[in-house]
């Protein structure tokens, strides 16, 4: 298996994050992107500072 050429890039940028939540599923369509989207929000009104990575690797559009 090879690995993503965009895997540097993306581990590089998670550098100084103190905290990473992955949300993910082999599948498509399971609701993914609106858990992450409803986490982060609720974690931003409670004050916690946010960054959201949505995206999709095997299936890009």
């Amino acid at each position: 298996m090879e690995l993503d050429f965009r895997l540097p890039l993306v581990l590089e940028r998670l550098k100084g994050f103190r905290l990473v939540v992955p949300v993910a599923s082999p599948k498509g369509g399971v609701g993914k992107t609106t858990i992450a989207s409803g986490v982060s929000l609720l974690l931003a009104r409670s004050g916690v500072p946010v960054s959201l990575l949505d995206a999709d690797f095997t299936n890009p559009t």
